[in-house]
């Protein structure tokens, strides 16, 4: 009796999704877009109203956007269905590698100029293809502009 719940247990639980397969989605993938760029907009939006009052704040602000996009584009990669996960993963390792480049900006400003050109010129039809899927598939929540 003991063998036979063990048995009923285990294939129980080899039924059930993993966590990996039942993340990926386009709903998830376009929720996680969303639930972090609305905010994000916001955040700098203000930031640019500011600007003329508390400028380095505001230029402070702007150095984190390499790192606040590729915190998106993780959450993004960790959802994304097949299709756009490839290029979602890309284009988060870009911003990952643009955000360590950024690092030496004072001691390297013209390598890290030279880098980050590269970066960009390296990854952009990844990026083409994420702006399409996201166009595509992942229409503004009510409310969103």
């Amino acid at each position: 009796m003991l063998r036979a719940i063990a048995l009923l247990t285990i294939a129980a639980l080899a039924l059930l999704p993993t966590g990996c397969g039942s993340a990926r989605s386009v709903a998830a993938y376009c929720d996680a877009f969303w639930s972090r760029a609305v905010p994000m907009h916001d955040r700098y939006e203000a930031d640019g109203r500011a600007a003329r009052s508390n400028p380095l704040a505001a230029l402070v602000d702007l150095a984190s956007v390499p790192g606040d996009f590729e915190t998106m584009m993780d959450a993004m990669a960790k959802a994304a269905p097949e299709e756009i996960r490839p290029d979602t993963e890309a284009v988060r390792d870009a911003l990952k590698r643009l955000q360590d480049s950024n690092a030496h900006a004072f001691s390297n400003p013209l390598g890290v100029l030279g880098d980050n050109l590269g970066l960009a010129l390296g990854s952009s039809s990844q990026f083409a293809r994420v702006n399409a899927y996201l166009a595509r598939h992942c229409p503004p929540p009510a409310g969103v502009v």
